[in-house]
């Protein structure tokens, strides 16, 4: 995770932001795939129901995190979430329950059923 701290002028923490890295990546993906560029333009232009755009941009799919076609970048999503202090590590079934509340690409409950048989 990255950390930000910000300081007042006498010392004190006025604010500290965590922000995961991997939100970055993926919001990093997003702007060089080209079908979810084409996407982002659709939302815009009000043409795609099931997609939204928050105010920085990211785009999500029926409220969840939109995950770019980027194999390294779904392995790392399955790997961390697979390694939480409290996963446990979970079945297939309990995985995607858990991982589709946050993220969404096609093909998603098959990569985590593949990613769970290794």
């Amino acid at each position: 995770m990255n950390v930000c701290l910000s300081f007042k002028s006498n010392g004190a923490i006025a604010n500290l932001q965590v922000k995961p890295v991997l939100l970055e990546q993926v919001q990093d993906a997003q702007k060089l795939d080209q079908k979810l560029v084409k996407q982002v333009e659709e939302v815009q232009n009000g043409r795609e129901s099931d997609f939204s755009l928050k105010k920085d941009g990211t785009l999500f799919y029926k409220n969840r995190l939109r995950v770019s076609n980027d194999d390294e970048l779904r392995k790392q999503i399955l790997i961390e979430e697979h390694s939480l202090p409290y996963a446990m590590h979970p079945r297939g079934t309990k995985m995607y329950r858990t991982i589709k509340e946050h993220y969404w690409w096609s093909g998603m409950k098959k990569d985590i059923a593949k990613f769970i048989s290794k």
